[in-house]
């Protein structure tokens, strides 16, 4: 289905959901001096049109999924973030945020009437299937994804480990292909390190419970090994995690200012987010951080504010531009809502959402092959065609050279 199409359809749902809304308690209308305002209890088209759905529509209306259908389509016209989940599919999320779970392994968001993904997870079933930021999941399991209902799209991907699930993807201009993956429980290893000369490499693939501290150990046991002269923190095809994470772990490497300013639409509910740590890790110790248009949210916070304090120098592809917060709001027993309440802005008060953030230095890349893992034992930092962490590499080389001049 086109853009065009999936549009259409959007408006479809808003509209159904308004008439709803015009039979429903609890109507709310906007203040009055608001010209565009819409009184949703008294719009005469929208009570209009609902009644000639009741008494031309070919079938008797499902008034009820007429009604969830039309809340998610409200929301998502917000924008892609915001959405309606209803009782079921709210259980089964909250499950998949606890514990562990059986599941592929991938950030995706909703749009096109397909799903496309933000970023595979390092070392999951999506990753080692090949998974790539900017693919479209067009089915599961032969079924097309515009038939899907949340509730069926949670149980589809999330299930028991072991099971098999077919995915089509649609990359680019080429062919639709299919991927067969096995679920596995998911456990995320946020953090992975290794030490080549005098260069320290980072990964960082996901901001959870574990990043701050987990990172704190990679960067003890590399300087272990002598100084370093410079540092590689590579943050691509990292979807993002949590708030405080992102700002906990920006704060080992600046030690004090502002790392994000969280903007709503009262100005009353603006957070500033300063360092919270005074002791800098690898101070004096020159940063190339490493992005791309995988890297959302979470890592675009440490990525622009490493850049505006001039902290280190950014290298690769403008980030996604994911740069909003979402609350989640649960409606007592009728399921829930997910809403964007906030955008996030750098220290310099550049808006993330919508725009990302720029690299200092643009290089072009194939895939980045998430799925590398990197140890001590690796004989080789980097892949051959790894453009991006090759020049990374090049460029702190360098430095060390014409400091030791």
């Amino acid at each position: 289905m086109s853009k065009i199409k999936y549009r259409l359809f959007t408006i479809q749902y808003i509209l159904l959901f308004l008439l709803v809304a015009a039979l429903l308690p609890g109507c709310h209308k906007q203040s009055s001096s608001d010209s565009s305002s819409i009184d949703f209890c008294q719009d005469s088209l929208m009570k209009e049109i609902l009644e000639k759905v009741q008494e031309e529509y070919v079938e008797r209306p499902d008034e009820r999924k007429m009604r969830e259908g039309a809340i998610s389509g409200m929301l998502n016209a917000l924008d892609p973030y915001s959405t309606y989940m209803n009782q079921e599919t709210y259980e089964l999320f909250k499950e998949s945020t606890v514990g562990e779970f059986g599941g592929i392994g991938v950030e995706v968001l909703f749009m096109d009437d397909s799903l496309r993904v933000i970023a595979p997870i390092d070392d999951t079933p999506a990753a080692k299937a090949g998974l790539q930021h900017g693919d479209y999941i067009v089915k599961v399991d032969d079924e097309s994804i515009t038939s899907f209902t949340q509730v069926k799209l949670f149980k589809k991907l999330h299930g028991k480990p072991g099971a098999p699930v077919k995915l089509t993807i649609q990359r680019g201009d080429q062919d639709p292909f299919d991927l067969t993956l096995e679920r596995a429980v998911i456990t995320i290893n946020p953090i992975k390190y290794k030490r080549d000369g005098n260069i320290g490499y980072i990964r960082i693939s996901y901001f959870n419970e574990k990043t701050t501290e987990k990172l704190k150990e990679a960067i003890q046991a590399i300087q272990k090994e002598g100084p370093l002269s410079g540092a590689i923190i590579d943050l691509r095809n990292n979807p993002g995690g949590t708030l405080d994470q992102a700002v906990n772990v920006t704060s080992l490497f600046i030690d004090k200012g502002k790392i994000v300013e969280v903007k709503s639409r009262a100005p009353k509910k603006n957070i500033v987010y300063e360092s919270t740590d005074r002791q800098e890790m690898l101070r004096d110790v020159p940063l190339i951080v490493l992005v791309n248009n995988g890297s959302a949210s979470a890592s675009e916070i440490m990525a622009g504010a490493l850049k505006d304090h001039k902290r280190a120098i950014i290298l690769g592809k403008t980030t996604l531009g994911k740069g909003s917060v979402q609350g989640l709001f649960s409606l007592e027993g009728r399921g829930a809502i997910k809403l964007t309440i906030s955008r996030f802005y750098t220290p310099l008060g550049h808006e993330i959402q919508g725009k990302g953030i720029a690299p200092d230095i643009v290089v072009e890349s194939g895939p980045v092959v998430s799925n590398l893992v990197y140890t001590k034992d690796e004989s080789k930092l980097i892949a051959d065609d790894d453009q991006q962490l090759n020049r990374a590499l090049d460029m702190l080389k360098g430095m060390e050279l014409l400091k030791g001049h």
